[in-house]
């Protein structure tokens, strides 16, 4: 944050930014990209025993 300024929002379109972002990805791969991360937005995120088994700790839950 800039002294002296607050913080704002630019408000861009999430297609028209991400076009920038990734301006290698084909246009039609991207709308299919973006909808895919539109997908887990506030979803809950899986829990799995991936860590739990070789260490032979519990899994915790995830809270945020």
């Amino acid at each position: 944050m800039a002294v002296g300024r607050e913080p704002r929002s630019a408000g861009r379109d999430p297609v028209e930014a991400a076009g920038k972002l990734f301006p290698h990805v084909p246009a039609q791969m991207l709308e299919r990209l973006l909808r895919a991360f539109g997908y887990g937005v506030g979803a809950a995120p899986e829990s799995t025993d991936t860590v739990g088994k070789p260490t032979r700790t519990p899994v915790r839950p995830v809270t945020g």
